[in-house]
């Protein structure tokens, strides 16, 4: 009965230990892609010449736009 609860808790120590080394080493691979996929710094100013996406349109322009683009959906399906 003794030998039982010994090799209890002897699989149990191996199964964390094998939980804490699997846990660092998924975490450290995940640090590792993510430090390549993602860029250093995101917020760096482009190199070379670059375009302005976004503009600010006047407010009851684009109310029309929009009810123009749900009108035509409405009327067209897509």
């Amino acid at each position: 009965m003794n030998s039982i609860y010994k090799q209890f808790i002897k699989d149990t120590i191996i199964f964390f230990v094998i939980f804490l080394i699997l846990t660092f080493l998924i975490y450290t691979v995940l640090d590792i892609t993510i430090n390549i996929l993602m860029p250093y710094d995101q917020y760096e100013e482009p190199i070379g010449r670059a375009v302005k996406v976004i503009s600010y349109e006047d407010s009851e322009e684009t109310m029309s736009r929009i009810i123009h683009h749900w009108l035509f959906f409405l009327e067209f399906g897509e």
